[in-house]
């Protein structure tokens, strides 16, 4: 059985720092959603990902950092994006 130990490696979302486009990608592993996150913990934005991979546009966020959280088949990945 073939076990992923670092299932962030599958997913990767750029360009980073953004500025008004965010794509999200996964390869050898299904993506099923996302979920942004303020450092105040609030969610700016969520969706479904279709086909493992999406775009987010995020003009109307304030410029700072973010939490992206992409749920996976195998668990779920979390990456720091900084908007410009």
């Amino acid at each position: 059985m073939n076990e992923i130990k670092d299932v962030s490696k599958l997913v990767s979302a750029y360009p980073n720092p953004i500025t008004d486009i965010l794509n999200i990608d996964a390869k050898g592993v299904v993506a099923e959603s996302y979920s942004l996150y303020d450092l105040k913990g609030q969610l700016v934005a969520a969706d479904v990902i279709v086909e493992n991979k999406t775009q987010l546009s995020t003009g109307n966020l304030q410029t700072g950092v973010y939490v992206l959280k992409v749920k996976t088949a195998a668990g779920i990945v979390v990456k720091r994006i900084i908007k410009k």
